[in-house]
């Protein structure tokens, strides 16, 4: 299914949450529709990764682990580049 590289797929992102994240400001690589209950995320090669059946809990829980796991992998990288500059 070949979908346009600038918007999520239509069908499963509805417009009202399409225009309230698009406008939020700079590019969005995902989008969350809380009607549809489905996560779209942007893959690198510009197509997109669908999360189905994804409640609104369901997701803030999963946006809050990824937060959590960025911030232990930005404080390792510090660590690693404090090591090799010392």
């Amino acid at each position: 299914m070949a979908t346009d590289k600038s918007a999520p797929p239509a069908a499963l992102i509805c417009d009202d949450c399409f225009e309230l994240q698009s406008t939020a400001g700079p590019a969005v690589d995902e989008f969350y529709c809380s009607h549809h209950h489905v996560w779209a995320i942007r893959r690198p090669d510009g197509g997109w990764l669908l999360s189905t059946h994804v409640s609104p809990e369901d997701h803030r829980a999963l946006l809050e682990d990824a937060r959590k796991l960025q911030a232990v992998d930005d404080t390792q990288s510090f660590e690693n580049v404090a090591q090799i500059v010392h």
